[in-house]
């Protein structure tokens, strides 16, 4: 057998066992490939390897991780530092008016979501995010403008349907007035 086709068995059995780089196989399998072999250097691994997002980037997502755990208030400052860097960051200013949405601060996450959607009209998670708070805040005409509007957006959106849902059996209860216990 010639040396290449047992350097290639060889480079493809480290491949398989997940080494990306073939100079990176045991000395004894590179020496029974072939003697030249053996005088190549040996690769070093990288100390570091930059980060391909922005320092905002990654309080961004820091801010969502504390956010999915529960630690609203640490997520809340993560998402105020990207604001304070980035102030256009469609992703901070929604994810930080859902967050004043579920700490009673309805007013304020309205004027977040309606800032979110000055930089895009056609976010329908954000349409269907205001809606909503619209609805915790008893404001039913607004809160079914939003929510239709981000149907039309998405009409798929399993998230909107449910939350028409909620409004159309709110709406139904306003109609009804008080009831008497």
């Amino acid at each position: 057998m010639k040396p290449y086709v047992k350097i290639f068995s060889v480079l493809s059995a480290s491949t398989l066992l997940g080494c990306a780089q073939p100079s990176l196989a045991p000395a004894p399998l590179l020496a029974a490939a072939s003697p030249q072999l053996q005088t190549l250097p040996r690769v070093q691994p990288f100390e570091r390897i930059s980060s391909p997002v922005s320092q905002a980037e990654e309080l961004f997502i820091m801010g969502r991780s504390a956010q999915s755990a529960g630690q609203l208030a640490l997520a809340e400052e993560r998402y105020a530092q990207v604001l304070n860097m980035q102030p256009l960051h469609l992703g901070a200013l929604n994810a930080i008016a859902v967050i004043y949405a579920q700490t009673d601060r309805n007013d304020k996450a309205i004027e977040f979501f309606r800032r979110a959607l000055e930089l895009d009209s056609k976010a329908s998670h954000v349409h269907n995010n205001l809606g909503y708070t619209l609805l915790l805040a008893g404001r039913l005409p607004e809160s079914e403008a939003e929510l239709k509007l981000a149907r039309e957006l998405s009409p798929s959106s399993w998230q909107t349907g449910q939350n028409l849902e909620v409004l159309a059996r709110t709406q139904e209860r306003a109609l009804a007035g008080p009831q008497l216990v």
